[in-house]
C-alpha cells in the first residue's frame, strides 16, 4: 500500500501523523536515537527521562529518549560597552554568554573570557567617594568619623545606621 505520513517536530513536541491514508500504530521496533519521531504516537516526543521509569504514566518506560549530542559551547556576541561601577578604577568592559549554543552532554564549556576591559576609564552611575578612605572615615578628604559605628559605615553619603552597643549616635547613651 502507499502511505504518506506528515512529520515534524519543535522544542519537546514531535509529530507524525497520517495523510488520511492509515492511523498510525504504535511501534518502537525501528526506533532510533535522534529520530525525533514520536515513536509511540502519544504527541510526544522525549518526553521521559532514562531512568528506568514510567515517568508519563503511560505504561512505558523510558520511550522517545532523544539523547542530545555532545556539542561543545560556543560564545555569543558581545554586549555593549558599559561602565564597571568601580570607584577605584572605572573601566569599560562588555561580555558575552556561553550560548551560541551552550554545551551540551559532556560536551565543552566556552573557552576564554567572558569579560573584556578597556583601557578607557568611564564615569560611574552611582556616586562615589572622592577618594577611597580608611575604614570608618569618610567625606572630603576623610575627615568625617563614623567611629562609634558598627561595621556597616556608608561612605558615599554619611549615613551611620548601626551603631556599636553602648553608643548613640553620634554619642555616648
Amino acid at each position: 500500500k502507499f502511505g504518506c505520513y506528515l512529520y515534524g517536530y519543535a522544542p519537546g513536541m514531535a509529530y507524525m501523523h497520517p495523510a488520511g491514508l492509515q492511523d498510525c500504530k504504535l511501534s518502537q521496533e525501528k526506533h532510533s536515537m535522534h529520530d525525533s519521531i514520536d515513536n509511540d504516537c502519544d504527541g510526544r516526543t522525549d518526553e521521559e527521562h532514562k531512568n528506568g521509569k514510567d515517568d508519563d504514566g503511560d505504561k512505558l518506560i523510558d520511550e522517545d529518549l532523544r539523547i542530545e549530542p555532545n556539542a561543545d559551547g560556543e560564545w555569543g556576541a558581545w554586549e555593549s560597552w558599559t561602565c564597571n561601577e568601580n570607584c577605584s578604577f572605572p573601566l569599560y568592559y562588555h561580555r558575552r554568554l556561553c550560548d551560541y549554543p551552550p554545551p551540551q552532554g559532556s560536551g565543552k564549556p566556552c573557552q576564554g573570557p567572558d569579560k573584556k576591559f578597556s583601557n578607557v576609564t568611564c564615569v560611574p552611575q552611582r556616586k562615589c567617594p572622592e577618594k577611597v578612605c580608611p575604614k570608618k572615615k569618610w567625606g572630603p578628604s576623610c575627615l568625617w568619623d563614623c567611629s562609634h559605628c558598627s561595621s556597616h559605615c556608608d561612605k558615599v553619603n554619611g549615613s551611620c545606621n548601626f551603631c556599636e552597643s553602648g553608643w548613640k549616635h553620634p554619642k555616648r547613651a
